[in-house]
């Protein structure tokens, strides 16, 4: 994929964008690596029922789902182990080769062709691949996070193959400027519960004023989507440039439409409790997006989809599952 931007990834507290690279030979780019963040989401049905501290519970979110199956070791001809010389921790430079009619290569969050597409690569790219091979599809996640699988006939090994843990990153700039989407001054909890990195965000102290709370954009940008969806209720999604999206549902109003221009601070809508996964909570669910795909907008909801740790003024939240942050005081001021 050519001139797109790659999923960016997290370890720790540093926001890790791995390598891209384009065609082999002289002069070509480091080979990329796809990764995701750590996110954990509980697949379960729209509609869970609530905690008992009265804040929406973990799977009041899962609008959407995907498959989780089990992993093996695989050399390709469905008989198992690893292959490349059987070295478990050896991850080597594959090139991307044509397939007669197709210059392109999907990449797959299962070893399935059937799941879902998570980026596409050109023929004559270069990617680092491992030695697990499921199905005939090679494993190229390198944080071991979430897969990605890609098509192991298609990808053909250049002899170039170091230990997984010699393979370095490439650190970019962190999400600059994004403020909690709330008036200046206000006070709110934030709890991951079981679908970090998203955050579910209720008022301080006492939750009394979430409903109907205004929205604010956390930073300028461009509304990419607002609908109301028949799970989430509404939602709105900006757009901040450099593949960077906010999502926002279980909205009980929305005063923005696609196409609006937003300077940080402009109102979008008020907190609420729409769409059966909110469980008739008042809270608002948000999600700061990396797109990975290069389609213009970035998939939430569901375990997998294109989903980032969020940073508000310049604080990196939604590391794990069942965090909480206790009043977080918004400084989206004038």
């Amino acid at each position: 994929m050519n001139g797109v931007g790659r999923r960016a990834g997290w370890r720790g507290c540093v926001l890790w964008l791995l390598l891209v690279g384009c065609g082999a030979g002289e002069g070509a780019a480091e080979p990329w690596m796809l990764s995701s963040p750590g996110s954990s989401d509980d697949g379960g049905t729209p509609g869970g029922g609530a905690s008992t501290d009265g804040v929406a519970d973990a799977s009041d979110d899962a609008v959407l789902e995907t498959g989780d199956g089990p992993v093996s070791d695989d050399d390709g001809d469905d008989s198992g182990g690893t292959d490349d010389g059987g070295v478990s921790d050896q991850w080597c430079v594959y090139m991307v080769t044509s397939a007669g009619d197709s210059d392109r290569l999907d990449v797959h969050t299962q070893p399935d062709a059937t799941t879902m597409v998570v980026d596409t690569l050109e023929t004559g790219e270069s990617v680092w691949g491992g030695p697990t091979v499921v199905d005939g599809f090679r494993d190229l996640d390198h944080d071991m996070d979430l897969p990605r699988w890609a098509e192991a006939a298609r990808l053909q090994n250049t002899g170039e193959c170091v230990s997984i843990d010699d393979i370095p990153p490439a650190e970019v700039a962190l999400p600059q400027g994004f403020q909690l989407p709330f008036d200046c001054g206000q006070p709110w909890r934030l709890d991951t519960w079981g679908h970090a990195p998203a955050l579910d965000m209720v008022r301080e102290p006492d939750q009394v004023g979430t409903n109907g709370a205004t929205l604010r954009a956390p930073a300028a940008g461009v509304v990419n989507q607002s609908y109301y969806h028949d799970n989430a209720g509404n939602m709105v999604q900006i757009d901040h440039g450099d593949g960077w999206f906010t999502t926002f549902i279980h909205m009980q109003s929305r005063s923005v439409e696609v196409g609006d221009v937003l300077a940080q601070g402009d109102p979008i809508g008020a907190v609420g409790a729409t769409g059966p996964t909110s469980n008739g909570h008042p809270h608002l669910h948000f999600e700061l997006g990396m797109d990975a795909d290069g389609d213009g907008q970035t998939t939430w909801g569901f375990e997998g989809a294109e989903r980032v740790n969020p940073w508000f003024d310049g604080v990196e939240y939604g590391q794990s599952n069942a965090e909480t942050w206790r009043d977080v005081v918004s400084n989206n001021c004038p």
